[in-house]
């Protein structure tokens, strides 16, 4: 019997000195894994923060250089067809047969993957163009300012991130809106062409310009609100708005 527990005893304890070892090395090894695998993540995490911050950088620098640019070419008529004669020349072939027919909205939207039936409109909602770039981080901020105090909720298409193309989500953002604020004051090509966009969708639109010298001559007929300072912007806007909604609700 004795020699039972002996024997007993002793293989219990071979195996306590065989398994303990293993045990050690797997737990270690996972835990290094486990270690290896954090700090993999984080690396990750910071070379996307990078990654963006250069992107934006980039982009910023481009669109100050692109205004630069836009004021130059679309100052006067001549200098406008002459940016555009492409534009122009297609134009010319096309028939001239006048059309009454308002704009195919939800012929428009398909192409996004948009449906105006599932798009509804809020009424406190305003949505605004502006250039992404530092240069006009002031005014954005006048524009939501006044905005919000007058009770309305702003939006401007790079507040929500989009993986892939950004257009469906100013889309979006353009037709569930009711009034659409546009700063044109850096004569950016991108807050014209989501301009064409919102009139030919009929929304109530509002251009803000610090300036009217370099106003292109199709939109000098439309009235614009021009400003000297951001508190001159935000008096003036408060105002617009009023009309606006006055004029919305009849």
């Amino acid at each position: 019997m004795n020699d039972l527990k002996l024997f007993l005893s002793s293989t219990m304890l071979q195996t306590l000195i065989t398994t303990v070892p293993i045990v050690t090395i797997v737990y270690w090894l996972i835990r290094r894994l486990m270690r290896e695998f954090i700090e993999g993540q984080q690396r990750s995490r910071y070379d996307d923060a990078k990654r963006e911050a250069v992107l934006s950088e980039v982009r910023a620098s481009y669109e100050h250089r692109i205004a630069d640019l836009s004021r130059e070419m679309v100052a006067t008529r001549d200098r406008w067809e002459d940016a555009n004669h492409l534009l122009i020349t297609g134009q010319s072939k096309q028939s001239l047969t006048p059309s009454n027919r308002a704009v195919d909205v939800d012929s428009f939207l398909k192409p996004y993957g948009l449906d105006s039936k599932q798009i509804k409109v809020e009424p406190d909602k305003i949505f605004v163009l502006t250039p992404f770039s530092s240069d006009e981080r002031g005014v954005y901020d006048t524009i939501k300012t006044a905005c919000s105090e007058a009770g309305f909720m702003v939006i401007r298409g790079d507040e929500r991130r989009a993986d892939g193309d950004i257009l469906p989500q100013i889309i979006e953002g353009i037709v569930s809106s009711q009034i659409v604020i546009a700063n044109i004051s850096s004569r950016n090509p991108n807050v014209f062409f989501e301009l064409g966009l919102a009139m030919a969708m009929g929304k109530p639109t509002l251009l803000l310009s610090d300036t009217l010298s370099d106003i292109p001559f199709d939109l000098q007929s439309r009235r614009i609100l021009v400003f000297k300072t951001v508190e001159d912007l935000r008096e003036r806007l408060t105002v617009a708005l009023l009309q606006t909604v006055r004029a919305i609700r009849g």
